[in-house]
């Protein structure tokens, strides 16, 4: 039964990440193209900060989710 309720949180904490993690990409999207022209020496280390965002957010909603 636990099992089911970890798969759950796990569920809940991934669908209500989405909608920041959608906008995230967007304004990454924007801001890379722009960098591109600008200073494309950077773009790689902006992706990564991005990528890492994504995984913190989801983390802090699964254990937000696994202490209630």
């Amino acid at each position: 039964m636990a099992y089911r309720a970890a798969i759950l949180g796990a569920v809940f904490s991934l669908v209500s990440t989405l909608s920041p993690v959608l906008f995230i990409m967007l304004i990454s999207g924007a801001l890379a193209k722009r960098m591109r022209k600008e200073i494309p020496q950077y773009l790689i280390w902006f992706r990564l900060g991005c990528y890492i965002l994504m995984i913190a957010l989801f983390a802090a909603g699964l254990t937000k989710e696994a202490i209630k």
